[in-house]
């Protein structure tokens, strides 16, 4: 091991850059209070036993249905990052992988007899907590309803939430008239920026629509590590989530504190303030394959979270390990 982290100092560097334009962040509507405004394109109808609560900076209305369980009801104008980002958001808030565009669909809501597109997504992560989803695509703005909190209460819930979403009302004229729904584009989405150094020894792995780059270390006896570098629109959840969504793929128990040491570190960088975190599954995974382990940093910057991560069999993640500090070192946003 000694002379394998000698041998990384002094490698030779490659240097790569990922460009493409930037997309502009959507600005958030004003809230309204009491929820169903008539001075809006949507009207909701909270159902029995939903308490209204007060509401948040970006929402327009919060209700609550005990003490884990609430509803939001919130609007971006335009696609709001498109639905693939917003779900894939959802999914790593819920300690669930986030999907590739074209796996997700949502599923048609029964009863809903209003303009534009309302499709259900249901995120039931295994860590306990889940959300169910209605996106509501209109002309010109799209509409989240969302209810979150323990998988047990929303399965108990879903069949008045389902119930909420059919009641949906929007004006004449605010749905996509003859045309229909946006259509999907057929190019690749933009992407944002980044400029990094890819040590010696990793070779391009397999492109995905979630990430920018992506690149494999290989080891002994055929197994690899796998390293992506993916941006997420906006926070994408506060960093003891995706630690515990980490924690959950290596079997390992959510942490509740974020102080815990076994959460990780920040480290003052080039780019600012991220944090690295280092974590090893205690017993074998995979089919008792092998032991699995993450190296994973997240940098969070005005427009994007970034998260550069580094996972696969435990020994090839360590011997990479010095590697993929020098890797979120070298990072740039030009």
């Amino acid at each position: 091991m000694a002379l394998l982290l000698g041998a990384c100092s002094e490698e030779e560097i490659r240097t790569y850059r990922v460009a493409s334009e930037e997309s502009e962040s959507p600005v958030v509507a004003p809230s309204a209070d009491g929820g169903a405004s008539q001075d809006l394109s949507v009207v909701w109808h909270a159902q029995e036993g939903w308490a209204e609560e007060p509401a948040g900076q970006f929402q327009l209305a919060v209700y609550g249905l005990g003490p884990d369980l609430r509803v939001t009801v919130s609007m971006l104008p335009g696609e709001a990052g498109g639905v693939a980002a917003n779900v894939n958001r959802w999914r790593g808030q819920v300690a669930l992988d986030p999907l590739v565009a074209s796996e997700i669909t949502g599923a048609e809501v029964p009863g809903f007899e209003g303009e534009g597109e309302l499709k259900l997504h249901e995120l039931l992560g295994e860590s306990g907590s889940g959300i169910l989803a209605g996106i509501l695509r209109l002309s010109g703005e799209t509409w989240f309803f969302k209810m979150s909190g323990p998988v047990d209460e929303l399965t108990d819930h879903r069949s008045s939430f389902l119930t909420f979403l059919a009641s949906i009302e929007t004006k004449e004229g605010s749905g996509f008239g003859d045309q229909g729904p946006p259509a999907a584009k057929s190019e690749e989405p933009k992407k944002p920026k980044i400029d990094f150094e890819v040590p010696e020894g990793w070779t391009v792995g397999e492109e995905s629509p979630m990430r920018v780059a992506s690149f494999r270390a290989a080891g002994e006896d055929g197994f690899q590590a796998d390293i992506a570098v993916v941006p997420l629109p906006g926070d994408s959840g506060s960093i003891l989530d995706n630690i515990n969504r980490w924690r959950a793929q290596l079997q390992l128990e959510e942490l509740e504190d974020e102080n815990d040491p076994a959460v990780g570190k920040a480290v003052d960088g080039p780019v600012g303030t991220y944090f690295l975190t280092h974590m090893k599954s205690e017993e074998t995974i995979v089919e008792d394959e092998f032991q699995g382990a993450i190296s994973a940093a997240i940098i969070k910057g005005d427009k994007y979270t970034w998260f550069l991560r580094m996972s696969g069999e435990a020994r090839v993640v360590e011997a990479n390990r010095s590697n993929f500090e020098s890797f979120v070192e070298s990072v740039r946003f030009p």
